[in-house]
């Protein structure tokens, strides 16, 4: 039932929270004073519940997003004579895992988006050679190249997972080339009905190869990596960011600050720390900005 209230209640991740709680696995059943006020407030919001409203094509709608410490919950929102009416609620409770803040420079999400964005900018760097002020011209072209050019992971080009054929480039164009020249037009349209047929079959092999890639990649690196790790009450020290470091010393400013004590392993090379005065850094900080002070 929780789940299927979703849709029709604001913010119900969070209202609910104490009922998730009893769902879960291994739970011991416990009806705490929490349950209560939160059955007595969904009862007292669903006995004069906003209706939900239909908009009209084109009309201008309005996104509220709420973030807690255990739960995101969205509302999309249209107004009528200044009065602001639901059209759709969408509400996530949060894993303990999604809970955790990421250590600085290390979130989870962006290795992807950091390799992409250095191969675009290399190709940029490329082309510009010393007029660097042009990157707003060349970067169509260069994204371009990346996108219809086969990566080593997955075997396909992006332009093709993305669309479930290959795009002609610009070169073939101009020049004769063996595809161009094998082109009929009168069976075009078939030969896109099957490539668009064969689109996911394509992805998901090239989503094994990736995998299997990635695999190769996690035996390489590991046979050449030795782990650090620490316990709570180790002196270690911490590396100086950039935006820390002071202007002006460059090569010769401080590369390592500290010690600090580590105070908590939270799991995946991630630590808290302390200084030696007892406050608390209140970000956890990754096993790679971190050395074993002597």
């Amino acid at each position: 039932m929780a789940v299927a209230l979703n849709r029709f209640i604001s913010k119900s991740s969070d209202q609910m929270k104490p009922f998730f709680q009893l769902l879960r696995e291994n739970a011991a059943f416990e009806w705490s004073s929490e349950c209560t006020e939160a059955l007595q407030s969904l009862k007292r919001y669903l006995s004069a519940p906003p209706l939900l409203s239909t908009p009209e094509p084109g009309e201008e709608l309005y996104l509220y997003l709420a973030v807690s410490d255990h739960a995101v919950s969205v509302v999309l929102i249209r107004e009528v004579d200044k009065e602001q009416r639901p059209v759709y609620y969408v509400s996530k409770t949060l894993l303990d895992a999604e809970t955790q803040n990421s250590s600085p420079r290390y979130p989870q999400s962006n290795g992807q988006a950091e390799a992409s964005n250095k191969t675009i900018i290399n190709g940029v760097k490329k082309r510009l050679e010393h007029a660097k002020g042009k990157w707003v011209e060349e970067l169509p072209h260069v994204l371009w190249a990346y996108r219809t050019t086969a990566r080593r992971p997955t075997g396909e080009t992006p332009y093709s997972l993305t669309y479930g054929m290959e795009a002609i480039i610009p070169l073939e164009v101009g020049l004769p080339t063996l595809r161009s020249e094998l082109f009929e037009s009168s069976s075009n349209k078939e030969a896109i009905a099957q490539a668009l047929d064969m689109a996911e079959g394509r992805r998901e092999a090239a989503l094994i190869r990736l995998e299997a890639y990635q695999q190769q990649l996690i035996r390489s690196f590991n046979q050449k990596v030795f782990p650090r790790q620490f316990i709570p009450g180790e002196l270690v020290l911490r590396k100086v960011m950039d935006h820390k470091r002071v202007p002006g010393e460059g090569k010769l400013g401080l590369n390592w600050e500290g010690p600090y004590k580590i105070t908590a392993i939270i799991g995946n090379g991630a630590y808290y720390l302390k200084d030696l005065n007892g406050k608390a850094i209140p970000r956890p900080w990754n096993v790679a900005n971190l050395k074993k002070y002597y």
